[in-house]
């Protein structure tokens, strides 16, 4: 039952992004880029929940877990030095713990409501890859990519993490900003 009723909030909050003229109107959680995390948490849970995940330190990632909320966990990403703490990306977390065919259908679904709302806007393709981040090359990203004119993008994924990365499985849906996008593939992980 639980999962019926995550389908349908997640389809029916996607349906407002139908009126979105550009990436900053889309929301997770009432999140949008370019949004200041300080609208939404303090400086001091922010710095709490930091991730060291990137070599390169010019994005700092925060992950902050939820409680009565869709997704398990949010994550942000944001120019390491801005006082600020502008958004240039956000990402909603679904945990599926050792249960990847069920990401898998979720994301299908989800895929297929955001086909018919960006159906003018964007491009869709393929955007499947292994992670990265795990050097053993065994993590898999099985994502579909919605590419916009500004070549910002919204992302549905599904991460399989290999054993020796000790991460949970789950779906996340991510809008990102071109910007953000060119650094995680050329510079994050170097």
């Amino acid at each position: 039952m639980r999962v019926f009723i995550v389908v349908l909030v997640l389809i029916f909050s996607l349906q407002s992004w139908t009126k979105a003229d550009d990436i900053s109107e889309f929301q997770i959680e009432g999140m949008s880029i370019g949004d200041s995390l300080l609208d939404h948490f303090s400086k001091e849970e922010i710095k709490k929940n930091e991730k060291n995940y990137y070599k390169d330190k010019e994005y700092s990632i925060s992950e902050i877990d939820l409680q009565n909320s869709i997704y398990n966990r949010v994550n942000f990403h944001y120019k390491t030095n801005d006082p600020k703490y502008i958004m240039y990306g956000v990402a909603g977390l679904i945990y599926y713990k050792k249960n990847i065919q069920d990401c898998d259908k979720k994301k299908e679904e989800i895929v297929t409501e955001l086909s018919e709302l960006f159906k003018d806007d964007a491009i869709k393709r393929d955007a499947s890859r292994k992670h990265n981040g795990d050097p053993s090359g065994k993590s898999k990203i099985s994502a579909i990519t919605f590419d916009f004119k500004s070549d910002d993008f919204i992302d549905v994924s599904c991460y399989d993490w290999s054993k020796k990365m000790k991460y949970w499985d789950h779906l996340r849906i991510t809008i990102t900003t071109k910007e953000l996008n060119h650094w995680l593939w050329n510079k994050a992980y170097k």
